[in-house]
């Protein structure tokens, strides 16, 4: 078992709009990094899934759904609001998993699965009953 830093890369039209580190787990696998690919079509379900992890809220309009970044800028034509009914959806999120390194026993006490945390320290060396 290692702990792992899940950071996420958002691309529109091949150009780096946002990166943000997502948030911590604790895996006995080591995780697969992995880019995917927005469309209109799945851009629901995706969203449904991974809302968090993403710089952009989705908003249902009159004419069709919305795409709006959090960092969005007038000046900046990757972060405009993208309009369904008027563009194609160009958006692509890498997922990246890096090995947590220098992980403290207080850090490891304090996780939310306290089974997990046990197996982790007992993996370590450290012996807990």
């Amino acid at each position: 078992m290692e702990f792992y830093n899940h950071y996420t890369t958002t691309y529109h039209n091949g150009v780096e709009v946002a990166s943000k580190m997502c948030g911590t787990m604790l895996s006995e696998d080591t995780p697969e990094n992995r880019t995917d690919e927005l469309t209109w079509d799945n851009l629901d379900e995706y969203y449904h899934e991974n809302g968090l992890a993403l710089p952009f809220n989705v908003w249902n309009c009159k004419k069709g759904r919305l795409v709006s970044f959090f960092n969005g800028s007038l000046f900046n034509k990757n972060t405009h609001d993208i309009k369904e009914w008027k563009t194609p959806l160009n958006i692509t999120i890498k997922h990246e998993y890096k090995k947590k390194l220098g992980v403290s026993i207080d850090y490891v006490l304090k996780w939310y699965d306290v089974d997990k945390a046990i197996k982790y320290l007992n993996e370590h060396g450290l012996k807990i009953s």
